[in-house]
């Protein structure tokens, strides 16, 4: 499997009978507004999450799989010819892989077929802004023309399920100009599919049964689903043309080939604006834009992950400043950084937001201290000081006193300036995971990273401030006294993870490099050598970090099972590539000789710069790996803490490594 200059992946014609090779590869194309088009390769879906025309919806709320597949088959002399693979039980059927020539995913996945001397090209493109999915055909090579007939393969659920055969459908369609509608269930939107030009449309309603998705059946959930087809859609094709297909529920005001063209430039305009990074960084920062969206309630967000998780807030803080200011998108961070502030309530900021209304759910407490800190990093990118105290000083002292005024659900504000948080029955912290109603990974108490945030938002504020907030100079200077004595191990030389009046919780766990790495730390050089040094030892990966040593007898090193197990697993070990930028960081501020420390940085996470983002979700980047070697990828196949630390992390490397020169 190669790439070009310009980082596309391409799957030649010997490797694409490699079934399962080329169904462990995943594309995406998103909307900017929360919904999006995937598959695999070879358009096999795997996942009840895969789909052609995925629309995140206000009413009714929530993402769903409306238009699933548009299958395609090739008419010559009468003769049909099909080009499409799905699962059903036992087999894979019909066997349109063996006609694949060639597949590439670089601006956008292409797929050529070829059928003796017929070449079809297959392409397919999100435009951003619209609930729209193209997909445009050319004949490239034929020696007489063909007919196109196209399947549309209807869903219409919620992501998060499937569907079976059933009387409820509306199977009837209305004709439309080179196309037809469908408005297949009552409250659902309406389905417009046009092409350019068509010859016809024949309405011939029919389900296709038991379609299988291997990944939710490895997973142990639901696999099984039936997809219903309202007709076929015939095409005319002559040598050298193209015709684009469009599908959307929102009637067309413009011709496909048009928002094709248009969408098309402005992808390429994207890549122009990383021209200085290598091809395959260009690729990254341009298709990051795939998690910012401008979500139903009209405001500017960040979605935590593909295919299934939402707008988290805690992940959108982690999140902003790989994505946005290491990306050239400060106007988003700033609208992104607003919108949140205008949600804080008693101090929090949500760890989730409804897809529409104001239901969020306030269930977190990092989420406010790491809006903090991407606060902080906004200044540090833009210098833009006044944008900060005009707009987002006030909503972190509002959050800070909160904390310090025990105001905070869940937040109990200690003498020492320390915060102590939860109770054995709350996952308030990133490690939240929860198992028959109990915490995994319980953290309640004094939790290390939760004060090293706490420390670093009251240091950040009172820059602001002059330190006229004398309540709050106190806290932070008690918290710093007291921090050493309460999470130091003298005799291990690390930090606990988190104290409680029992004792310390020793488990070597990544939650300490937090300490370090942020811009304010509460530990002395000393202390600072000897995180770094632990997490190198016992944590780090090609990958990331474990989020749990080795040597711990409640270590998991691979990240596989039911639900049940997989929860199990998520921070019992499980690599998790986001907190490399910080172990990063952390380590080039212990640096001596930072370009030296810097170069060995990159040797060590180079495969997963170079080598991750061409397998999995091509030009993605995971959710977590397992702990073991190889170092398998799993979870969300796009990831927004992830692709934004990876960025971030190759900026601060490329920043040390030439410094000195």
């Amino acid at each position: 499997m190669s790439t070009s200059s310009e980082a596309a992946f391409s799957v030649t014609n010997d490797q694409c009978l490699d079934l399962e090779q080329v169904l462990s590869h995943e594309w995406l194309e998103t909307n900017g507004l929360g919904g999006y088009a995937s598959s695999t390769l070879y358009e096999c879906h795997t996942r009840k999450y895969h789909g052609l025309l995925v629309c995140s919806l206000a009413q009714p709320e929530g993402k769903f799989v409306l238009l699933s597949k548009l299958e395609t088959e090739l008419v010559v002399r009468q003769a049909g010819f099909d080009f499409n693979l799905n699962k059903y039980p036992g087999v894979y059927y019909p066997s349109g892989h063996n006609y694949v020539e060639q597949i590439s995913c670089g601006i956008h996945p292409k797929t050529i077929y070829r059928l003796g001397d017929i070449r079809l090209e297959r392409s397919i493109m999100v435009p951003r802004g619209e609930n729209v999915v193209l997909v445009r055909y050319e004949l490239l090579s034929a020696s007489e023309d063909v007919l196109l007939c196209l399947r549309p393969l209807l869903a219409y659920r919620d992501f998060h399920t499937t569907i079976r055969a059933n009387h409820a459908i509306n199977g009837s369609t209305r004709k439309e100009a080179n196309g037809f509608s469908i408005t297949p269930y009552v409250g659902m939107p309406t389905l417009y599919v046009t092409a350019d030009r068509a010859r016809q449309w024949t309405e011939q309603g029919n389900w296709y049964y038991n379609l299988e998705y291997i990944e939710e059946q490895e997973r142990g959930l639901d696999y099984q689903e039936d997809l219903f087809c309202p007709g076929i859609l015939s095409i005319d094709l002559q040598l050298g043309e193209a015709v684009i297909v469009r599908a959307s529920i929102d009637e067309a005001r413009e011709q496909p080939s048009v928002t094709w063209e248009r969408e098309l430039r402005r992808r390429e305009q994207a890549l122009k604006r990383y021209a200085s990074d290598d091809a395959l960084l260009r690729m990254l920062k341009a298709r990051s834009e795939s998690l910012i969206i401008r979500n139903p309630r009209q405001e500017m967000s960040i979605v935590a992950g593909y295919h299934w998780f939402a707008e988290w807030g805690r992940d959108t803080m982690i999140a902003l400043p790989g994505l946005t200011l290491a990306c050239a998108r400060n106007e988003e961070a700033m609208q992104i950084l607003t919108s949140y502030g205008k949600h804080v309530r008693g101090g929090l900021i949500p760890n989730y937001l409804a897809t529409a209304g104001d239901n969020h759910a306030y269930n977190s407490v990092d989420a406010s201290l790491w809006y903090v800190w991407a606060t902080q990093m906004y200044l540090r990118y833009t210098n833009d000081r006044d944008g900060v105290e005009a707009n987002l000083l006030n909503g972190v002292g509002r959050i800070l006193r909160a904390f310090a005024e025990g105001s905070v659900q869940f937040v109990v504000p200690q003498e020492n300036g320390l915060i102590s948080v939860g109770n054995e029955h709350t996952q308030l912290t990133w490690m939240d995971a929860l198992v028959n109603g109990r915490p995994v990974t319980p953290r309640h108490g004094l939790a290390v990273e939760l004060n090293a945030l706490w420390y670093n938002a009251l240091c950040f504020y009172l820059e602001f401030t002059d330190e006229k907030d004398r309540r709050l100079v106190e806290i932070r200077d008690a918290a710093k006294a007291a921090f050493m004595p309460t999470f130091w191990l003298p005799d291990r030389q690390y930090l606990a993870d988190c104290v409680r009046p029992e004792g310390p919780d020793i488990s070597v766990r990544p939650n300490q490099i937090f300490a370090v790495s942020l811009p304010h730390s509460p530990l002395d050089d000393n202390a600072m050598r000897g995180v770094v040094r632990r997490v190198r030892d016992d944590l780090v990966t090609p990958f990331g970090l474990r989020t749990l040593s080795p040597d711990h007898p409640d270590y998991v090193g691979w990240y596989e099972g039911d639900p049940a197990q997989r929860d199990s697993s998520y921070h019992q070990g499980t690599v998790w590539p986001w907190l490399v930028g910080h172990y990063v960081e952390a380590a080039l501020r212990i640096a001596s000789h930072p370009a030296t420390v810097a170069e060995g940085l990159w040797d060590c996470f180079e495969p997963l710069f170079q080598q991750h983002p061409r397998e999995a979700g091509l030009f993605c980047v995971s959710e977590i790996f397992d702990a073991e070697p190889p170092h398998r990828p799993n979870g969300a196949i796009q990831q927004a803490w992830s692709v934004a630390e990876i960025i971030r992390t190759q900026q601060l490397l490329h920043d040390a490594m030439t410094a000195s020169s």
